[in-house]
């Protein structure tokens, strides 16, 4: 993962330019809690009973961004994706930084999704890597993407499933609705 604070333009701007990633490209955020969370984004009934569900956890939640957040790293109708990482030294992280953090691959854009640290950086200009902080880490509880939700009033859409199947999220607004009407 290549990871910068996420409200911080000087940091965003070397990151789209590090990566050759196009500008304004989406890019989601890594929060410590679903409260940091809700200060990015703007949290359904739905969308924060799930984050509060599987957080720490393989799941990204989408909706409207709050209006701080840099425009570049939004998606369409100006949304953003966040998730709470299940990564002890990731959380650490974004509670001592006390901001978000963008979570892209660590790769050029275009180029095949690495993960061992030789090969990552042996897409990138030596003179940028020379300015980076380098951690390898095998600690990779999940080995594909997080499943990815889209905020749709009281429910959601799944756009990508990945280690949280639909029906698991399904299960869980289900059992809540009694104790919401």
């Amino acid at each position: 993962m290549m990871a910068v604070h996420g409200l911080n333009q000087g940091a965003l701007d070397h990151l789209y330019v590090s990566k050759g990633r196009p500008s304004g490209r989406a890019t989601h955020l890594a929060v410590h809690s679903v409260e940091r969370g809700r200060e990015v984004i703007s949290l359904s009934v739905a969308g924060e009973l799930l984050l509060e569900r599987f957080s720490p956890g393989p799941l990204t939640v989408i909706g409207p961004a709050k209006a701080h957040v840099p425009k570049e790293i939004l998606g369409p109708g100006e949304s953003l994706g966040i998730r709470v990482p299940d990564h002890p030294m990731t959380l650490e992280v974004l509670r001592r930084l006390g901001a978000p953090l963008t979570a892209t691959s660590a790769n050029m854009a275009g180029q095949v999704h690495e993960v061992k640290l030789e090969l990552i950086l042996e897409q990138f200009d030596p003179d940028t890597v020379e300015k980076w902080f380098l951690l390898e880490d095998d600690l990779r509880p999940y080995e594909i993407p997080s499943t990815m939700i889209l905020q749709e009033g009281q429910s959601f859409k799944v756009l990508r499933e990945g280690p949280i199947r639909e029906e698991e999220l399904r299960k869980v607004l289900v059992a809540e609705e009694p104790s919401r009407g």
